[in-house]
């Protein structure tokens, strides 16, 4: 993980639910399966400790158990639904630390209000890139 120093801006609730819904409907499940249909990404999720049944879950659009799609810049900060604004995240313990940090950050913002921010980015596209021993 890095961290980057950013220009945030809060983005409005109703822009937001809609980037939402666009995500839930057809962003995610098509970042899954595009994910898991690659054979160089695949070793990627193997190296992380997926397995045939994790790597078959997102080859029907689904999550693996236990990890979820995750925005760098999430949508109420500004972000997009880009690819390139995604990683595929193991819920426990990264996903909530992560989430937790940002929200910390921008909590007291309102919509519009921009911050120069030190946000935390991940650089790969799975993490944790390898199991934690």
């Amino acid at each position: 993980m890095k961290v980057e120093e950013i220009i945030y801006t809060k983005r409005h609730p109703e822009e937001t639910a809609q980037l939402r819904r666009t995500f839930n409907n057809s962003v995610e499940k098509n970042f899954l399966k595009t994910f898991a249909n690659d054979p160089i990404r695949v070793q990627f999720l193997r190296n992380a400790g997926l397995d045939d049944n994790d790597i078959a879950r997102m080859k029907d659009g689904l999550n693996p158990k236990g990890w979820q799609v995750h925005h760098n810049l999430p949508l109420y900060d500004g972000g997009t639904n880009d690819f390139t604004n995604l990683v595929l995240i193991k819920n426990c313990p990264y996903h909530k630390a992560v989430t937790n940090k940002q929200d910390s950050l921008t909590r007291e913002l309102t919509p519009t209000q921009s911050k120069k921010i030190n946000w935390p980015m991940f650089e790969d596209e799975v993490y944790p890139p390898e199991p934690f021993k």
